[in-house]
């Protein structure tokens, strides 16, 4: 994750869990919250469906579970 990603991941959790926000805001940050969490989700599976067979096997999956999750919709968790 790039730092610019990281760092908005980190203003959005600090905007959700405040307590002053109007109810609109809060709505709108979590909209973003989610594009967001859905936005890394997909670019992980992308990067998944791409580790070769030999780290797979290295750290105990195989290409048929990989294959599995690189699958999914990024909105399915």
């Amino acid at each position: 994750m790039s730092h610019y990603l990281a760092s908005t991941w980190i203003l959005l959790e600090r905007l959700a869990a405040r307590t002053t926000l109007p109810v609109t805001s809060k709505a709108a940050v979590r909209v973003a919250y989610l594009f967001m969490q859905w936005d890394e989700r997909g670019r992980a599976r992308k990067r998944l469906g791409r580790i070769p067979d030999a780290i797979l096997r290295d750290i105990g999956l195989t290409r048929d579970q990989v294959s599995r999750e690189a699958e999914k919709p990024f909105w399915r968790p």
